[in-house]
Protein backbone atom coordinates (compact mmCIF):
# COMPACT_ATOMS: atom_id res chain seq x y z
CA UNK A 1 0.00 0.00 0.00
CA UNK A 2 1.30 3.46 -0.75
CA UNK A 3 0.55 6.43 1.33
CA UNK A 4 -0.35 8.62 -1.58
CA UNK A 5 -3.65 6.47 -2.18
CA UNK A 6 -4.99 8.66 0.43
CA UNK A 7 -4.62 12.15 -2.63
CA UNK A 8 -7.44 10.17 -4.12
CA UNK A 9 -10.47 12.00 -4.37
CA UNK A 10 -12.76 9.33 -4.46
CA UNK A 11 -12.64 7.62 -0.54
CA UNK A 12 -15.75 9.40 -0.30
CA UNK A 13 -17.37 7.25 -2.94
CA UNK A 14 -15.93 4.32 -2.17
CA UNK A 15 -16.47 4.08 1.81
CA UNK A 16 -20.16 4.88 1.10
CA UNK A 17 -20.62 1.86 -1.28
CA UNK A 18 -21.75 -0.61 1.18
CA UNK A 19 -24.25 1.61 2.85
CA UNK A 20 -26.27 2.93 -0.83
CA UNK A 21 -29.46 1.09 -0.60
CA UNK A 22 -29.54 0.76 -4.43
CA UNK A 23 -26.39 -1.08 -4.36
CA UNK A 24 -27.73 -3.58 -1.75
CA UNK A 25 -28.38 -6.51 -3.84
CA UNK A 26 -24.91 -6.23 -5.35
CA UNK A 27 -23.15 -6.42 -2.70
CA UNK A 28 -22.63 -10.05 -1.90
CA UNK A 29 -21.91 -10.78 -5.97
CA UNK A 30 -18.83 -8.32 -5.66
CA UNK A 31 -18.11 -9.95 -2.67
CA UNK A 32 -18.20 -7.52 0.81
CA UNK A 33 -17.33 -9.62 3.81
CA UNK A 34 -20.25 -11.47 5.16
CA UNK A 35 -19.57 -9.57 8.86
CA UNK A 36 -20.31 -6.32 7.31
CA UNK A 37 -23.24 -7.41 5.15
CA UNK A 38 -25.01 -8.90 8.18
CA UNK A 39 -24.38 -4.71 9.49
CA UNK A 40 -25.19 -2.68 7.21
CA UNK A 41 -27.37 -0.31 9.36
CA UNK A 42 -24.43 0.28 11.93
CA UNK A 43 -22.42 0.85 8.81
CA UNK A 44 -24.64 3.70 7.84
CA UNK A 45 -24.07 5.32 10.90
CA UNK A 46 -20.51 5.06 11.20
CA UNK A 47 -19.91 6.53 7.61
CA UNK A 48 -21.68 9.15 8.58
CA UNK A 49 -19.97 9.80 11.52
CA UNK A 50 -16.79 9.39 9.85
CA UNK A 51 -17.68 11.70 7.00
CA UNK A 52 -19.19 14.30 9.13
CA UNK A 53 -15.89 14.40 11.60
CA UNK A 54 -13.96 14.92 8.30
CA UNK A 55 -16.04 17.59 6.67
CA UNK A 56 -16.10 19.29 10.51
CA UNK A 57 -11.93 18.98 10.35
CA UNK A 58 -11.70 20.57 6.54
CA UNK A 59 -13.88 23.46 7.57
CA UNK A 60 -11.52 24.13 10.94
CA UNK A 61 -8.27 23.51 8.67
CA UNK A 62 -6.09 26.38 7.04
CA UNK A 63 -4.79 24.78 3.89
CA UNK A 64 -1.38 26.57 2.73
CA UNK A 65 -1.03 26.57 -1.16
CA UNK A 66 2.34 24.37 -1.04
CA UNK A 67 0.80 21.63 1.47
CA UNK A 68 -2.48 21.55 0.41
CA UNK A 69 -2.55 17.98 -1.32
CA UNK A 70 -0.75 16.65 1.61
CA UNK A 71 -3.03 18.09 4.14
CA UNK A 72 -6.01 17.11 1.98
CA UNK A 73 -3.93 13.65 2.48
CA UNK A 74 -3.73 13.43 6.22
CA UNK A 75 -7.90 14.52 6.60
CA UNK A 76 -9.01 11.56 3.76
CA UNK A 77 -6.40 9.31 6.12
CA UNK A 78 -7.88 10.02 9.25
CA UNK A 79 -11.61 9.77 7.74
CA UNK A 80 -10.51 6.08 6.71
CA UNK A 81 -8.85 5.14 9.73
CA UNK A 82 -11.66 6.40 11.64
CA UNK A 83 -13.97 4.62 9.80
CA UNK A 84 -12.27 0.95 10.48
CA UNK A 85 -11.67 1.92 13.38
CA UNK A 86 -14.99 2.20 14.33
CA UNK A 87 -15.92 -1.09 12.15
CA UNK A 88 -13.33 -3.04 14.40
CA UNK A 89 -14.90 -1.83 17.59
CA UNK A 90 -19.00 -2.21 16.92
CA UNK A 91 -18.57 -5.14 14.39
CA UNK A 92 -15.38 -6.92 14.64
CA UNK A 93 -11.78 -6.03 14.09
CA UNK A 94 -12.05 -9.13 11.32
CA UNK A 95 -14.74 -7.32 9.30
CA UNK A 96 -12.63 -4.05 9.52
CA UNK A 97 -9.89 -6.36 8.00
CA UNK A 98 -11.46 -7.49 5.48
CA UNK A 99 -13.47 -4.62 4.23
CA UNK A 100 -9.78 -2.75 4.09
CA UNK A 101 -8.55 -5.60 1.47
CA UNK A 102 -11.50 -5.65 -0.33
CA UNK A 103 -11.58 -1.34 -0.81
CA UNK A 104 -7.85 -1.63 -1.64
CA UNK A 105 -7.44 -4.52 -3.85
CA UNK A 106 -10.37 -3.56 -6.11
CA UNK A 107 -9.88 0.48 -6.58
CA UNK A 108 -5.46 0.47 -5.19
CA UNK A 109 -4.90 -2.39 -6.30
CA UNK A 110 -3.10 -0.89 -10.15
CA UNK A 111 -1.17 -4.38 -10.92
CA UNK A 112 -4.19 -6.77 -9.61
CA UNK A 113 -6.15 -4.94 -11.80
CA UNK A 114 -4.30 -5.11 -15.21
CA UNK A 115 -3.54 -8.69 -14.33
CA UNK A 116 -7.09 -10.14 -13.47
CA UNK A 117 -8.19 -8.18 -17.14
CA UNK A 118 -5.30 -9.85 -18.72
CA UNK A 119 -6.15 -13.74 -16.76
CA UNK A 120 -10.01 -12.53 -17.94
CA UNK A 121 -8.56 -12.66 -21.63
CA UNK A 122 -6.42 -15.60 -21.46
CA UNK A 123 -9.15 -17.68 -19.84
CA UNK A 124 -11.48 -16.04 -22.37
CA UNK A 125 -9.37 -17.93 -25.00
CA UNK A 126 -10.41 -21.37 -23.32
CA UNK A 127 -13.42 -21.40 -24.73
CA UNK A 128 -12.86 -20.48 -28.57
CA UNK A 129 -14.44 -22.69 -31.23
CA UNK A 130 -13.23 -22.73 -34.72
CA UNK A 131 -15.86 -20.80 -35.87
CA UNK A 132 -14.36 -17.91 -33.60
CA UNK A 133 -12.31 -15.01 -35.65
CA UNK A 134 -9.27 -15.23 -33.56
CA UNK A 135 -9.09 -18.97 -32.81
CA UNK A 136 -6.24 -19.45 -34.87
CA UNK A 137 -4.31 -17.49 -31.41
CA UNK A 138 -5.98 -20.46 -28.99
CA UNK A 139 -3.32 -22.33 -27.00
CA UNK A 140 -5.47 -25.53 -26.09
CA UNK A 141 -5.83 -25.27 -22.24
CA UNK A 142 -4.32 -28.48 -19.84
CA UNK A 143 -6.70 -31.46 -18.55
CA UNK A 144 -6.39 -30.20 -15.26
CA UNK A 145 -7.94 -26.74 -16.37
CA UNK A 146 -10.41 -28.03 -19.15
CA UNK A 147 -11.87 -30.34 -16.12
CA UNK A 148 -12.86 -26.82 -14.45
CA UNK A 149 -13.97 -25.10 -17.56
CA UNK A 150 -17.73 -25.45 -17.14
CA UNK A 151 -17.72 -24.20 -13.58
CA UNK A 152 -15.76 -20.95 -14.72
CA UNK A 153 -17.72 -20.41 -17.43
CA UNK A 154 -19.94 -17.93 -16.44
CA UNK A 155 -17.18 -16.11 -14.36
CA UNK A 156 -15.26 -15.38 -17.34
CA UNK A 157 -17.48 -14.89 -20.48
CA UNK A 158 -18.43 -11.10 -20.63
CA UNK A 159 -22.05 -11.89 -21.18
CA UNK A 160 -22.82 -12.75 -17.34
CA UNK A 161 -20.45 -8.83 -16.30
CA UNK A 162 -22.67 -7.22 -18.71
CA UNK A 163 -25.91 -8.46 -17.67
CA UNK A 164 -24.72 -7.44 -14.16
CA UNK A 165 -23.68 -4.02 -15.30
CA UNK A 166 -26.85 -3.68 -17.12
CA UNK A 167 -28.61 -4.52 -13.98
CA UNK A 168 -26.18 -2.18 -11.63
CA UNK A 169 -27.10 0.60 -14.26
CA UNK A 170 -30.31 0.28 -13.86
CA UNK A 171 -30.23 0.47 -10.36
CA UNK A 172 -27.94 3.58 -10.06
CA UNK A 173 -29.51 7.22 -9.54
CA UNK A 174 -28.57 9.56 -12.39
CA UNK A 175 -27.01 12.64 -12.16
CA UNK A 176 -26.97 16.05 -13.76
CA UNK A 177 -23.59 16.80 -16.26
CA UNK A 178 -22.97 19.79 -13.88
CA UNK A 179 -22.42 17.09 -10.91
CA UNK A 180 -19.92 15.11 -13.35
CA UNK A 181 -18.14 17.99 -14.01
CA UNK A 182 -17.95 19.12 -10.11
CA UNK A 183 -17.15 16.06 -8.78
CA UNK A 184 -14.51 14.15 -11.30
CA UNK A 185 -13.34 17.10 -13.42
CA UNK A 186 -14.63 16.38 -16.44
CA UNK A 187 -17.29 16.01 -18.87
CA UNK A 188 -19.08 13.03 -20.22
CA UNK A 189 -21.55 12.78 -23.23
CA UNK A 190 -24.52 14.96 -22.71
CA UNK A 191 -27.23 14.52 -20.59
CA UNK A 192 -28.34 12.51 -17.22
CA UNK A 193 -25.82 9.90 -16.17
CA UNK A 194 -25.75 7.43 -14.19
CA UNK A 195 -23.71 7.91 -10.45
CA UNK A 196 -19.93 7.68 -10.03
CA UNK A 197 -20.31 5.36 -7.39
CA UNK A 198 -21.66 2.69 -10.24
CA UNK A 199 -18.60 3.14 -12.02
CA UNK A 200 -16.93 1.81 -8.58
CA UNK A 201 -19.28 -0.90 -8.41
CA UNK A 202 -18.98 -2.26 -12.05
CA UNK A 203 -14.91 -1.76 -11.47
CA UNK A 204 -15.43 -4.44 -8.67
CA UNK A 205 -17.86 -6.65 -10.13
CA UNK A 206 -15.41 -7.19 -12.73
CA UNK A 207 -12.18 -7.83 -10.73
CA UNK A 208 -14.40 -10.16 -8.90
CA UNK A 209 -15.49 -12.01 -11.03
CA UNK A 210 -12.12 -12.92 -12.62
CA UNK A 211 -10.71 -13.37 -8.82
CA UNK A 212 -13.30 -15.91 -8.58
CA UNK A 213 -12.63 -17.51 -11.16
CA UNK A 214 -8.36 -17.26 -10.02
CA UNK A 215 -9.88 -18.64 -6.82
CA UNK A 216 -11.33 -21.72 -8.12
CA UNK A 217 -8.03 -22.53 -10.06
CA UNK A 218 -6.14 -22.07 -6.48
CA UNK A 219 -8.32 -24.15 -4.79
CA UNK A 220 -9.19 -27.37 -6.51
CA UNK A 221 -6.08 -27.59 -8.81
CA UNK A 222 -2.66 -29.12 -7.11
CA UNK A 223 0.73 -27.00 -7.16
CA UNK A 224 1.54 -29.40 -9.92
CA UNK A 225 -1.77 -28.45 -11.91
CA UNK A 226 -1.65 -24.63 -10.69
CA UNK A 227 1.87 -24.63 -12.52
CA UNK A 228 0.74 -26.23 -15.80
CA UNK A 229 -2.52 -23.52 -15.66
CA UNK A 230 -0.11 -20.26 -15.28
CA UNK A 231 2.62 -21.61 -17.73
CA UNK A 232 -0.53 -22.07 -20.07
CA UNK A 233 -1.58 -19.07 -19.09
CA UNK A 234 1.58 -17.93 -19.89
CA UNK A 235 2.06 -18.91 -23.36
CA UNK A 236 -1.53 -17.92 -24.27
CA UNK A 237 -0.83 -14.19 -22.99
CA UNK A 238 2.37 -14.07 -25.46
CA UNK A 239 0.58 -15.38 -28.63
CA UNK A 240 -2.53 -13.11 -28.03
CA UNK A 241 0.10 -10.31 -27.98
CA UNK A 242 2.04 -11.68 -30.82
CA UNK A 243 1.96 -8.95 -32.48
CA UNK A 244 3.02 -6.24 -29.63
CA UNK A 245 6.07 -6.94 -27.65
CA UNK A 246 6.19 -4.58 -25.07
CA UNK A 247 2.98 -6.06 -23.81
CA UNK A 248 4.18 -9.58 -24.04
CA UNK A 249 7.14 -8.39 -21.96
CA UNK A 250 5.42 -6.28 -19.31
CA UNK A 251 4.95 -9.48 -16.92
CA UNK A 252 1.99 -8.15 -16.53
CA UNK A 253 -0.14 -11.46 -16.00
CA UNK A 254 1.98 -11.33 -12.82
CA UNK A 255 2.19 -15.59 -13.02
CA UNK A 256 0.52 -17.00 -10.57
CA UNK A 257 0.49 -14.43 -7.92
CA UNK A 258 -2.96 -13.86 -7.73
CA UNK A 259 -4.20 -17.69 -7.75
CA UNK A 260 -5.22 -17.43 -4.32
CA UNK A 261 -8.18 -18.41 -1.68
CA UNK A 262 -8.78 -15.25 -0.61
CA UNK A 263 -7.94 -11.61 -1.09
CA UNK A 264 -3.88 -10.18 -0.29
CA UNK A 265 -2.69 -9.29 2.68
CA UNK A 266 -1.85 -5.65 2.92
CA UNK A 267 1.61 -4.68 2.98
CA UNK A 268 0.47 -1.33 5.44
CA UNK A 269 -3.10 -2.06 7.50
CA UNK A 270 -4.53 1.22 9.17
CA UNK A 271 -6.43 -2.07 11.14
CA UNK A 272 -3.85 -3.39 12.05
CA UNK A 273 -1.81 -1.25 12.89
CA UNK A 274 -4.86 0.42 15.96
Amino acid sequence: MKSNIYLNVHWHKILSLPTLDWAKPFLPIVEVPEHILNNLDALKVIYANSTNNYNTKRRKTKFSLEERGKQEALLTREMVSEYLNEISKQISKEAAIKLERWFHFHFFNNEAEIALREWGLVLHYSYMTPRDRKFYRKIPCPASLMLLLPELENLVKLQTANKIEEEILKAAPLVEIEEWEKEYGFVPESGMKPCFESVLLRQALDSTLIFKALRIIACKLDPKEQKEVVDWAENQFQRIYSHRPKIQQSGRLCGGKYLLSELPELDESLVLSY
